[in-house]
């Protein structure tokens, strides 16, 4: 097992800056967004050099999951009151030196979170309460596409969240309703969805594509991680220690050393000194399930993480931004 180095930068901005995603930009930096107040998106260059830039708009315009587009700037969706058009619901794009122009959504009061970069050029994200999965083109032409209604659940939607490109070109999604629906979901770059169940009780918050072909996705309810195929099999692991503790498995990405690497946040109930798992700590698990956990100093990684070109692991916390080298 890879022995993990860590090495702490501070985050400017606000006392609680709170970064929410980030990705790897077209320049090779690690870009996030921050919905904190003020809001804004912010760089990390390679030798953790952080710079921020402000966004127009309040809390309730806050950015949420960023990707690199194809044109070589960062998209990103903004929820709540929207941004400078005034739309509830935009998506965002800022070029690497900060220029930012928005795109409305044609309907209010939808709700964009997750985005990606999909193999046919555009950008595909969801509407967490429009209940549809949109594209755009980099010229701004947005097509949307409308997921299930569901019988049993409050609003009767699947609440997309978080989207990532597979390994067989389709988008793959987690829909984050608590009970009774559907919690992966795919979508073609023609518009074909499917939806795949999870066990009772588990509620996934991201997902991402794993070096084995498969999605990997992390869950706030349930044992803590989870696999599913290409066909559509899930299987889940059990982090040790997570269901006798307040945390949960906050982001993940695929590492340079062939496994998944993940966040822990805090999560519901007081906390327990006798558990294993704790917020801020580093977890890896193996393509065959064997998972191990690492204390960063500081606050530790609770936000999300990614890898950088240079086979480094970038993870947010509240304050700081920890980069990560493997030995």
């Amino acid at each position: 097992v890879p022995t993990p180095r860590f090495a702490s930068f501070p985050l400017p901005g606000s006392a609680n800056p709170i970064p929410a995603a980030a990705t790897v930009g077209p320049d090779g930096a690690v870009w996030y967004t921050v919905d904190g107040n003020p809001i804004g998106v912010g760089r990390v260059s390679s030798g953790g050099a952080v710079q921020t830039y402000p966004l127009p708009g309040d809390q309730f315009s806050e950015p949420a999951f960023i990707t690199a587009g194809p044109d070589g700037a960062l998209w990103f969706a903004r929820g709540g009151s929207g941004g400078v058009s005034g739309s509830a619901g935009v998506i965002g794009r800022m070029s690497v030196t900060g220029q930012y122009t928005e795109h409305a959504l044609p309907t209010r009061g939808t709700e964009p979170i997750g985005i990606a970069a999909g193999p046919d050029g555009a950008l595909w994200f969801t509407e967490q309460i429009g209940n549809k999965i949109g594209r755009i083109t980099p010229s701004g032409q947005v097509r949307e596409y409308a997921l299930p209604s569901a019988t049993g659940v409050q609003c009767g939607q699947l609440c997309p969240g978080d989207i990532t490109v597979g390994p067989d070109g389709a988008l793959w999604f987690v829909n984050t309703q608590l009970v009774g629906v559907p919690g992966i979901g795919r979508i073609t770059t023609a518009g074909a969805i499917s939806l795949y169940s999870l066990p009772t009780g588990s509620v996934p918050s991201a997902i991402t594509a794993g070096p084995d072909g498969n999605l990997w996705f992390a869950e706030d309810r349930g044992p803590g991680l989870g696999r599913i195929t290409p066909s559509g099999q899930v299987t889940e692991f059990t982090v040790p220690g997570l269901r006798q503790s307040p945390a949960e498995v906050r982001a993940l990405t695929a590492g340079p050393d062939g496994a998944i690497w993940f966040t822990i946040d805090a999560g519901l109930g007081d906390p327990n000194a006798a558990a294993p798992v704790r917020k801020g700590q580093l977890g890896r698990i193996t393509t065959g399930g064997s998972v191990m956990l690492f204390n960063p100093p500081g606050e530790g990684t609770t936000g999300a993480i990614v890898q950088a070109p240079d086979g480094s692991m970038w993870a947010l916390g509240l304050h700081t931004v920890t980069r990560i080298t493997l030995g």
